[in-house]
């Protein structure tokens, strides 16, 4: 193994003579404030309750003029290899929720095809899974997805996507909002689960043969290949360029006010959060599941308690096998020279996931 190497703090290396105080000792300014927040965002997702507030449900109401949870749609924000595929799953297969997401991909990587982008939005069967024929992957996808009223035909249940600020101009009625949620992963964990994955994934739009005879150490390095700050930039849309402080600041306002956050770290208590706020543990069971349920004469509750427990077998079924997408790869140990140098290409990225493990933990009042 490489031996440890260190690098200055890139932060503290920000702050400058003005930065000093009477006693000589370097401290931090004060953040600038946040940029205006894109009005996609500000008034097509829905605004979180301040910690402070004593019902969740009441604030939205509250927020969409009256309307209930029926007209909010989830808006899951797909970072990958952050545990997206198997939330994916977990909605698709354990809540039966009708998805519009990306390409379908088979369990050997084959690519579905057939009438996913074609003539007018309905919902199709792929691989045991019911979704809306859109591709919200693909910037491209989404103004087709815009084009044929992909919201206003209230056929997508769920909306998986990398693209939150192209995704969240779906959103065109004041009755109908998006509610973005996501699950953070520690981005240098992240980034090197990404790098052996495209490795192999030729299924993937952004696989790259090039990677296969490349080191780590090499990957990181390149200009070419490795991701830099891909959260922030993806959040603050500015995906070229230099990132400032306030960039930071925006982004942190961005996942305050407008994310439910989750943390693959604890993915089972991230998944309770979801199913809370979204009701997904009242959604109609599968077909499958509709043939373990007692007859119409039973009671309601008798059906609700069969159904939470078929939901709850689903779940455990898939997470205790890892999730979906799971790749076997070697780890980088904290200080080896692949792990700083991906420091490095992730500065704001590492600041912006420090600033989500305190989220989570105050977001927790609003589920409780």
């Amino acid at each position: 193994m490489a031996s440890a190497i260190k690098f200055p703090d890139v932060v503290s290396l920000r702050l400058t003579s003005a930065d000093r105080v009477s006693n000589g000792t370097m401290t931090e300014p004060p953040p600038p404030p946040p940029p205006p927040m894109p009005p996609q965002l500000q008034n097509n997702l829905v605004t979180l309750p301040p910690s402070t507030a004593k019902s969740f449900f009441s604030f939205l109401q509250s927020e969409m003029g009256g309307v209930g949870r029926s007209e909010i749609i989830p808006l899951f924000w797909h970072i990958s290899k952050s545990g997206g595929t198997t939330v994916e799953e977990l909605c698709s297969r354990c809540f039966n929720l009708v998805k519009a997401s990306g390409k379908s991909i088979s369990t050997t990587g084959e690519i579905q095809h057939d009438d996913e982008d074609n003539g007018p939005v309905k919902v199709i069967f792929v691989y045991g899974l019911h979704k809306v024929n859109v591709d919200m992957s693909t910037i491209e996808g989404i103004a087709r997805a815009k084009q044929q009223n992909l919201i206003q035909s209230s056929l997508a249940q769920i909306i998986f996507t990398p693209h939150i600020h192209e995704s969240s101009t779906l959103f065109t009625s004041t009755t109908q909002k998006g509610q973005l949620f996501t699950v953070f992963r520690h981005p240098i964990h992240r980034a090197v689960s990404l790098f052996h994955y495209l490795q192999h994934a030729s299924w993937e739009p952004t696989y790259n043969p090039k990677l296969k005879d490349m080191s780590i150490e090499d990957y990181a390095m390149s200009e070419e290949h490795v991701e830099e700050d891909w959260m922030v930039r993806k959040l603050v849309n500015k995906m070229e360029g230099p990132l400032m402080m306030e960039d930071l600041e925006l982004a942190k306002e961005i996942v305050r006010t407008k994310c439910i956050v989750g943390l693959m770290d604890h993915m089972e208590e991230s998944m309770r959060r979801f199913s809370q706020v979204f009701g997904w543990n009242n959604a109609n069971p599968s077909s499958s599941q509709q043939q373990l349920l007692p007859s119409p004469s039973n009671t309601n509750d008798v059906n609700q308690e069969i159904q939470n427990l078929n939901v709850q077998t689903c779940m455990k079924n898939i997470l205790e096998k890892g999730g979906e997408n799971k790749f076997a790869h070697p780890t980088e140990m904290e200080g080896s020279m692949a792990w700083e140098l991906l420091k490095l290409k992730n500065v704001w990225d590492m600041q912006l996931y420090e600033y989500v493990l305190f989220l989570f933990e105050e977001q927790a009042i609003l589920f409780q």
